[in-house]
């Protein structure tokens, strides 16, 4: 997508000849440094961010998302990197928050507060979510419970294709790990996942595939069983550190986090949570920008 001399410059999306597509089953990954076009990309298809050309396919068919709410009707969730400022109401309950894109469904004349409640405890158990109430505002939570509020909010609507922008960002080990479940089993459930991410580690322990963005290009897709740190930090622009630094240094200075693989603490073992990798399933999302 390239600026139209006519456009303004809040219309401005620094992405050019970009194509993807997501299977169902299947987490894709998109790594890249900053200001590569990755959450540009994410925010263009969630309807977020004006397209000058292009197109979205869904399940094979052409479909038009000018706005979040369109994306929303289609069944597309996206998770902004910014839970506090774009993704929760912070002075809200968590009733409120999970049920807040979904509210349609519990209005008549009345809200049905009771509905919303049962369906709030439903995503509580299943993200063990830690809360003295569900009627508690979201503001007293810690960061991982938050974004496992976002995370409901978003399950929610029962999305086919859910995108999640450095999901894991600012948050305790434990609660990533519960995240990568997550992610994991709803990916064995049939979902088609898009995961924007800085953690090396995440891509290689978590994607089916992994594609590398360089300057608002998609410049390199690689298969995520068989996927090196060394390929993603080069793929991203990074084959020599005028530094003279060490590439996963020098990438971590500039947006990476090129942690070990399998050394203690939040790093995840290769492959743990990728679970088997869906080579048949049906292309739910293509992407061409």
């Amino acid at each position: 997508m390239r600026r139209k001399k006519d456009q303004p410059a809040r219309e401005i999306v620094a992405l050019d000849g970009l194509s993807l597509d997501v299977r169902a089953g299947e987490i894709f990954g998109l790594a890249g440094l900053i200001g590569a076009g990755r959450t540009e990309t994410a925010e263009a298809i969630a309807g977020l961010r004006p397209k000058s050309s292009g197109e979205i396919l869904l399940y094979g068919q052409r479909v038009r998302i000018n706005q979040l709410s369109d994306a929303t009707l289609l069944g597309i969730a996206y998770l902004a990197e910014d839970r506090k400022g774009a993704g929760l109401t912070l002075d809200m309950s968590i009733i409120d928050n999970t049920t807040l894109v979904s509210l349609p469904r519990y209005s008549r004349i009345l809200l049905d507060r009771n509905a919303q409640r049962r369906a709030t405890q439903a995503h509580a158990l299943r993200l063990q979510l830690r809360a003295g109430s569900l009627t508690d505002a979201v503001s007293t939570l810690s960061g991982g419970n938050q974004q496992k509020v976002l995370l409901a909010k978003w399950l929610e609507i029962s999305p086919k294709v859910l995108i999640v922008d450095e999901p894991t960002r600012g948050i305790d080990i434990g609660a990533k790990e519960e995240i990568y479940h997550l992610l994991q089993g709803l990916a064995a459930e049939g979902l088609a996942c898009i995961m924007i991410s800085s953690e090396m580690n995440e891509l290689l322990g978590l994607c089916h595939r992994i594609g590398v963005m360089r300057r608002g290009r998609l410049v390199t897709i690689l298969d995520g069983q068989d996927a090196t740190e060394e390929q993603i930090i080069h793929a991203a622009g990074l084959e020599a550190s005028p530094t003279g630094r060490a590439p996963a240094a020098a990438a971590a200075a500039v947006g990476f986090t090129a942690a070990g693989l399998g050394a203690a603490g939040d790093d995840l073992d290769r492959g743990r949570f990728r679970g088997r990798a869906v080579r048949g399933g049906p292309r739910v999302l293509r992407d061409v920008l």
